[in-house]
């Protein structure tokens, strides 16, 4: 992804949310930029456990699983992201929707090959959508099922929050400069290295 050659410019892989993470650190010390990374990856894996709806105990699942009526108490982070996640719902009319699982799910077969759903099951899948079935108790990080119910796929959102969390930590460092990939989809960069004009990158075609 990134071709700088700069000597001091350090590249770490990690495995997590079904993908892999890339950090590259500009950082005379070799040895501290793998330690902010190794903190950086940890970090990663404890928003996996919040964020992932494929663990089944994970923040997300428990509230995808809720009966309506019923209410699960999240961790903050879980709850800073789908407030982020709510905020776009507004700005974008309802166009992202992170509540989006039934609607999704209706297009797959249970070995995630593609089907051609029936209009009925689009219509009653889509009965099962949309983030104002969900309501948000910011005093004690629980999230409620008030309508639906409906699941949660946070696959448009939870790699550029994860991203976000990782920067944050590597500021904490004092780490200013620095490339974070997730997955090849989804980038987040600080400083250019010293000496660069900036981070350089590829892009694929198309």
């Amino acid at each position: 992804m990134i071709q700088n050659t700069n000597k001091n410019i350090h590249r770490f892989t990690h495995g997590s949310m079904g993908t892999v993470y890339e950090t590259k650190i500009y950082h005379l010390d070799f040895a501290y930029a793998k330690a902010a990374s190794i903190e950086a990856f940890g970090l990663l894996d404890i928003l996996e456990g919040y964020l992932s709806h494929y663990i089944a105990n994970s923040d997300i699942s428990r509230i995808s699983n809720l009966e309506i009526g019923d209410s699960t108490r999240v961790s903050f982070e879980t709850f800073e992201c789908l407030m982020q996640c709510v905020e776009m719902y507004g700005l974008t009319g309802g166009v992202f929707d992170v509540t989006i699982g039934a609607l999704y799910n209706v297009w797959l077969n249970e070995d995630k090959s593609l089907r051609d759903p029936s209009p009925t099951e689009i219509v009653q899948a889509r009965a099962h959508v949309g983030l104002h079935h969900l309501s948000f108790d910011e005093a004690d990080f629980r999230v409620r099922m008030e309508g639906g119910p409906v699941r949660l796929d946070l696959g448009g959102f939870g790699k550029g929050y994860a991203l976000d969390k990782m920067a944050e930590l590597l500021q904490e460092w004092d780490i200013a400069s620095y490339a974070l990939n997730a997955g090849q989809s989804t980038l987040r960069f600080g400083d250019a290295p010293e000496g660069e004009s900036g981070w350089y990158i590829t892009l694929s075609d198309p």
